[in-house]
């Protein structure tokens, strides 16, 4: 047996899902021994099928063994209810952690995470339209399940989007807890709370995807052989697309570096990802080359730099840049990224785990990476992943500032 013959390969030990285990982990945390009302069920009557999900039950919340009923839940209610909106017949409430932590404080990440469970059930349970997030502790918590186990309690990153989430068909509404807005006495952060609730229960008359989250894996063609690459390439005359590069190093200075694969997102209708074969980068240098056709890409400086590097020839038609675009309609930091903006934005969760590890393990930017070790066919679906979701946040942040994405003549 050679080395590359073992049970598993490299490549499928690496391989990172969205968590399933719908099983708390109570006795591994312990806090159900400490409090007064351990493992609080969700209340209230939902009838505008809203959840609430708090960070954890406080002093008054334990004793009473109902959530927000302290000022938190006072200055809460008031807000919703001068929003037309009862908190405990219109909304359902849970935590995060249902257990009040010892003084009030969750120092432990682990605790949310063996927590996790109580809430996803919930959610599963009552199939709310909207889930109104707040907090950092209730952001990790479900953004964990519903984007990325990569995610802080750093909530600043996450207020006021409305999230399309695919992981549970609701949409989700991060925003502060009152806490901290009590803390703060802010006019201007008060204002953005009542703002990001308002727009949550706008939301709430519907699910994000009526007929079921998309696939948008299934959407991508994937093309192996030159005839069929060459025919895909020689046919897009006019139009916009978004195309994407993976590459076997981050720069394009070393003799040695090489685009590996390419994915093409025409017209938002037809998303296709071949391996860079000699026989097609012809027809890709024309179709580059081609003025008539506009270009959209995510941090477009890459892609410019490899075609003029690799392929020889200057890209023409730039209409788009993705991460130029989040900048300009939001200053926050962190947010730029296409995993975090294709969840933002439809609600995909990420996608890369697959792949990530092969693709950012090298010394420099100017040294190989691993990709080499990915499977083909995952290396272009992950590819096409990504042209496709550049398409479809181009349009978005383009239709909100009211442009064409391709300019009337």
């Amino acid at each position: 047996m050679s080395e590359d013959e073992g049970f598993f390969k490299s490549y499928e030990l690496t391989q990172v899902k969205l968590p399933e285990s719908i099983v708390p982990k109570c006795g591994a945390c312990g806090l159900y021994k400490t409090c007064r009302s351990p493992k609080m069920p969700y209340s209230g009557k939902g009838k505008k099928k809203i959840l609430i999900v708090a960070e954890a039950p406080g002093e008054e919340e334990d004793r009473q063994g109902l959530q927000l009923v302290g000022k938190s839940g006072s200055y809460l209610s008031s807000v919703l209810k001068k929003l037309g909106v009862d908190m405990r017949k219109d909304c359902w409430l849970t935590n995060a952690v249902i257990c009040r932590p010892p003084e009030n404080e969750l120092k432990d990440n682990k605790i949310i995470d063996y927590c996790r469970p109580n809430l996803i059930n919930t959610i599963k349970k009552l199939k709310p339209t909207t889930v109104i997030v707040l907090g950092g502790v209730a952001v990790k918590s479900l953004m964990y399940y519903a984007w990325s186990k990569d995610v802080d309690r750093e909530v600043t990153r996450w207020t006021g989007w409305t999230i399309p989430s695919q992981a549970i068909n609701a949409w989700i509404c991060p925003t502060w807890h009152p806490a901290y807005l009590l803390r703060m006495e802010s006019r201007t952060l008060e204002a953005s709370f009542r703002k990001h609730l308002k727009k949550a229960i706008t939301l709430s008359t519907n699910n994000p995807w009526p007929e079921g989250p998309p696939n948008y894996r299934e959407q991508i063609e994937l093309l192996y052989d030159k005839k069929s690459i060459n025919k895909f390439l020689n046919g897009i005359t006019s139009g916009i697309i978004a195309f994407d590069y993976e590459t076997n190093m981050l720069k394009p200075d070393n003799k040695e570096a090489r685009i590996i694969s390419c994915s093409i997102c025409w017209n938002g209708k037809r998303t296709v990802a071949f391996p860079l074969l000699p026989g097609v980068k012809q027809p890709l240098r024309d179709l580059l080359g081609n003025g008539e056709v506009l270009k959209i890409a995510q941090n477009m400086k890459f892609e410019d730099r490899w075609t003029r590097k690799v392929l020889g020839v200057q890209v023409k038609g730039w209409r788009w840049d993705t991460m130029l675009g989040t900048h300009i309609l939001d200053c926050r930091t962190d947010i730029t990224g296409l995993k975090f903006m294709s969840f933002i934005v439809t609600g995909q969760p990420r996608y890369d785990a697959n792949v990530e590890a092969f693709l950012k393990d090298s010394a420099s930017a100017n040294t190989p990476n691993r990709v080499d070790q990915i499977p083909l066919e995952e290396l272009l679906i992950y590819n096409g992943m990504d042209s496709l979701l550049e398409f479809i946040l181009a349009d978005q942040q383009m239709s909100s500032m009211g442009l064409f994405m391709i300019p009337p003549k």
